[in-house]
């Protein structure tokens, strides 16, 4: 009786939820016409770690897993990354850019995806555009960029309140399209914060972000845009309007929440609406741009547009945008709202730095009893638990602590026992080792070196459990739970005799 009663309840369920999703797809076709935008083929992108966040914010931690695959899936069969960037040189602005045209035809098998290499990053799809190398005065580093521009538009916002012929309507350092990447919600993880000043690399650091131009990358007539470079490129490029008062780094506007701003000062930011020169569309530098995405990876399946930081060559009052469904390059006035499709350069040599020093969490481990003293190491062998590095736990220097119940050296009879899993000062000094070591080949600051340490720490991924104060967990503590279960008897194997019975 109470089988068939939960087998209706379960009849009616079923047919409820049918027509509740029916109703969904219903009302959005009625209601939300053109306000979907895709990746034109995403299910066919090749996704890196199968779709895996990168990034824990919970516990400040880089997923192993993502980015072994990014390295693998970019640099399989090549011995030397950066040797192999510096082979694909931007002429015109004397740069190393791998571009996606590249990066594209190795994947699937060398049989080339036009959809791209996608990576989870915030909950966001993020799409390849290109490899370069960061460019930094200071700090003496070669490190592996790689750009990253969102795959999918997203939020319509105005470029500028204004429509006016005036120098400051298309300046993007003032722009309310800067205001909202820096200031939303949306965007908090990448516009500041651990993450983004660990991880992402400034465009000021970047060698094209200050010397790039349109001119030369179309057959038509072009003139330099506003805000392609951040370097003074001198006057010449500019169109007759611009020529006597060009955009230069020194020239400084005020931003919509009324601070004074310079012109480069987007140089500073970690993430940032991509220029028409770097991106390109199907219409306008499509082979010749800086990053040569696809069309197909340009295309979005919505029918509207996205803005580009580059101003219109011939006023002030219209920016350069391009149309989503085919790529096009378009431009609209600065005062009108479209959607965004920033960018970030994601520093995959402090990646694998950092990941590299990330261990996962360890979980509970259950084993039978087998008349042998049993150890983390013998039991995460036999299950082959995924969590277990051995060239961690195994390392020679003890870069793991292990201690058992009651001194234990092992567990041997049935029971549950609490055992903490530690990180211990031998690993953090053979990495504090190897920063400063690098640090002086490279001429680092002190402080800089510091900065380093602390990024690179040893420390396990996932949130540390701090609820059990007998079992206080933190970045470099862990607890887990042992089980030795009880041995079952094989009767058929018992030796019977008279005696015994």
């Amino acid at each position: 009786m109470n089988k068939t009663k939960i087998r209706f309840n379960f009849s009616i369920t079923a047919i409820v939820v049918l027509i509740m999703l029916l109703l969904c797809r219903i009302s959005t076709f009625f209601f939300s016409p053109n306000k979907v935008f895709a990746l034109t083929s995403t299910g066919s992108a090749v996704q890196v770690g199968n779709g895996a966040e990168l990034y824990d914010k919970t516990s400040s931690s880089i997923n192993k897993l993502v980015v072994n695959d990014l390295q693998n899936k970019l640099f399989k069969d090549i011995d030397n990354p950066i040797n192999y960037i510096k082979n694909y040189v931007d002429t015109q602005t004397d740069s190393y850019i791998l571009p996606s045209s590249v990066i594209n035809s190795k994947l699937n098998n060398n049989a080339g995806n036009d959809n791209g290499l996608v990576i989870t990053i915030g909950g966001l799809e993020w799409m390849v555009t290109s490899l370069t190398l960061a460019d930094y005065e200071t700090n003496k580093k070669e490190d592996i960029i790689v750009t990253l521009t969102l795959a999918n538009p997203k939020n319509q916002v105005a470029y500028s309140n204004s429509s006016q012929n005036i120098k400051s309507t298309s300046a993007y350092s003032a722009s309310n399209v800067r205001n909202y990447l820096l200031t939303d919600e949306e965007w908090k993880l990448f516009a500041n914060g651990d993450f983004a000043s660990s991880f992402l690399v400034q465009p000021k650091n970047i060698k094209y972000q200050h010397n790039q131009t349109i001119i030369g990358r179309f057959d038509a007539k072009m003139y330099d845009l506003a805000n392609e470079a951040l370097d003074d490129i001198g006057p010449d490029g500019w169109s007759d309007l611009m020529k006597s008062d060009y955009y230069k780094p020194s020239d400084t506007f005020t931003d919509v929440n009324g601070d004074i701003v310079k012109y480069d000062a987007w140089g500073e930011d970690y993430i940032w609406l991509p220029s028409i020169t770097e991106f390109g569309t199907s219409t306008v530098a499509d082979k010749d741009c800086l990053w040569k995405p696809s069309n197909t990876q340009r295309s979005t399946s919505g029918s509207s547009k996205i803005w580009f930081r580059s101003g219109y060559s011939l006023n002030y009052y219209e920016i350069n945008s391009m149309a989503t469904s085919n790529a096009a390059c378009t431009r609209e006035t600065a005062n009108i709202p479209l959607y965004v499709r920033p960018a970030i350069h994601l520093n995959l040599t402090e990646l694998i730095a950092c990941a590299g020093n990330q261990a996962e969490s360890p979980q509970d481990l259950e084993s039978t009893y087998n008349e042998k003293g049993q150890t983390v190491k013998s039991i995460a062998t036999d299950t082959k638990a995924s969590w277990y590095d051995k060239d961690i736990y195994e390392h020679t220097n003890n870069y793991i602590k292990i201690t058992y119940p009651n001194s234990l050296l092992a567990v041997t009879n049935a029971g549950e026992y609490w055992t903490k899993i530690e990180i211990t000062a031998n690993y953090i000094n053979a990495v504090n080792k190897q920063v400063e070591t690098e640090g002086a080949e490279k001429g680092w600051t002190e402080e800089y070196i510091a900065k380093i340490k602390e990024m690179r720490k040893p420390k396990f991924r996932g949130e540390a459990d701090t609820t059990d104060p007998e079992h206080l967990e933190s970045d470099t503590v862990r607890w887990i739970k042992i089980t030795i279960n009880k041995a079952e008897i094989d009767f058929s194997k018992v030796k019977w005799s008279a005696d015994s019975l």
